[in-house]
């Protein structure tokens, strides 16, 4: 795809590679029985209408990426549509319909605005379940979607909420090394909330992170989320202060000695 980039660094589509874009969105309307003079939106708007009484078919999250692609930088994506990426998490569809749903969702939630419609519309708790009863082919891409949105505060919250979303993110941690790395980053951001911190307090956890690996990137992520876990919930100035007002006293010591 031919790419011009802007000055900010965003990239925008070509005007040849726009309309291709806009001629097969077109295409796929009128095998959706959608036809007239319609903008890119109402054109979304139609493809979720006729779907809803219809089995979902992968041109429609066809249609729904080039949706994305074609608006503008500043356009908020439809609602209703990211309501309908949300829902084929939930079919039953194959892997390949739902790895396309995770992915847009993905680029979706790069936006502020997009994060927020994701999380208002339960998207949180449609991505949790389905990695925890996916096949593994889908993880890395649940996983990637979950550590967007554990970026913000109010979606560590929705995670953390999520019926037992701790112990189940535990169990995939100690079962699959090839995701442990993502595991460890999603359950890192987690721990920036104190009760968070209690939830993942754990001897099993406590076990799995004071553990060595030849990983050396892992063993750094591991220390890192040991030292969170391990923080108090309350009082963490006066912890934070002592810890480092110590280190300080050794370092003032060590000096006069020299």
């Amino acid at each position: 795809m031919m790419i011009a980039p802007t000055e900010d660094g965003e990239a925008v589509l070509t005007t040849n590679d726009r309309s291709t874009k806009i001629k097969k969105i077109t295409s796929i309307a009128k095998l959706w029985g959608i036809s007239g003079k319609l903008t890119l939106h109402e054109i979304g708007l139609q493809l979720v209408e006729k779907s809803s009484s219809h089995p979902v078919r992968k041109n429609l999250l066809e249609a729904f990426h080039l949706l994305y692609q074609l608006k503008a930088l500043n356009e908020v994506y439809p609602l209703v549509v990211i309501e309908k990426i949300i829902t084929c998490l939930t079919l039953s569809l194959t892997h390949e319909y739902k790895l396309e749903a995770l992915k847009l969702l993905f680029l979706i939630a790069q936006e502020e605005k997009g994060l927020r419609n994701i999380l208002r519309l339960q998207g949180c708790d449609a991505t949790l379940n389905l990695l925890f009863k996916a096949e593994e082919v889908l993880k890395p891409h649940c996983l990637n979607l979950l550590i967007r949105i554990s970026e913000s505060l109010r979606g560590r919250i929705a995670i953390l909420e999520y019926t037992d979303s701790s112990q189940q993110l535990l169990l995939e941690l100690l079962k699959s090394k090839k995701l442990s790395g993502l595991i460890l980053q999603l359950i890192t951001n987690l721990l920036g909330i104190p009760t968070a911190r209690k939830m993942f307090n754990v001897p099993k956890f406590i076990t799995y992170l004071s553990s060595k690996t030849d990983d050396s990137e892992l063993n750094l992520r591991k220390q890192l989320a040991l030292w969170l876990v391990t923080l108090p919930t309350q009082n963490l100035v006066d912890h934070l202060s002592s810890q480092f007002g110590s280190h300080d006293q050794n370092w003032s010591i060590n000096n006069e000695n020299k």
